[in-house]
């Protein structure tokens, strides 16, 4: 996984090979979304009541919004 700035925005990118896996504001965002997914943690065990970075996400604009 690599995290880079997404096109012209001020908006961090993580990315799956070519696949865009989440947008965040903040740089230091992005790094810990790739670290969870990088954890391979059993199913529910990271979610919106048990990561704060979780629930922002889930609360923000859809991504074709963006543009």
């Amino acid at each position: 996984m690599k995290i880079s700035k997404y096109k012209s925005t001020k908006y961090w990118a993580v990315w799956n090979g070519d696949d865009l896996i989440c947008l965040t504001v903040y740089k230091k965002g992005a790094e810990r979304v790739r670290e969870l997914l990088d954890m391979k943690l059993p199913p529910g065990a990271v979610n919106h009541l048990t990561c704060p970075l979780l629930s922002r996400c889930i609360k923000a604009k859809p991504l074709n919004s963006l543009n």
